[in-house]
């Protein structure tokens, strides 16, 4: 069985660690970052990110900053995976499509970005 989630790929895409930091920021945890963020140094970004995340229970409180550094290119590098990613030819396997009814309408475009879905959402399987 294969989970395939369709997301805006640009929803997700990074130019530096302080635009991950601020998606980070914007996610189920909401971290209030402060206003001259993109002023900080790298060093000074990462300092209160982690320290709001700790506050916020985001992350260990015994998260170091080496550890958070780690822990961030793990993300970035799962995140370029993500947007930069070429699906291959479909498999010619029976399969069931289901799709969120709630997603936002940015995201239709990601659909049809994967080659051969629709065609095959449309096939019978028994």
């Amino acid at each position: 069985m294969v989970l395939i989630d369709p997301v805006c790929r640009q929803d997700f895409c990074c130019e530096n660690r302080a635009a991950l930091l601020r998606l980070l920021a914007e996610g189920q945890t909401p971290l209030a970052l402060p206003e001259h963020f993109d002023q900080q140094t790298p060093d000074s970004q990462l300092a209160d990110f982690i320290s709001l995340a700790k506050t916020a229970g985001m992350v260990s409180q015994n998260l170091t900053l080496q550890a958070a550094e780690t822990w961030l290119d793990n993300i970035a590098h799962l995140l370029r995976l993500l947007t930069e990613h070429t699906p291959g030819e479909s498999v010619p396997v029976p399969c069931l499509m289901v799709y969120a009814a709630g997603r936002p309408a940015r995201w239709d475009a990601s659909r049809n970005r994967v080659a051969g879905l629709d065609k095959q959402r449309r096939r019978r399987c028994d």
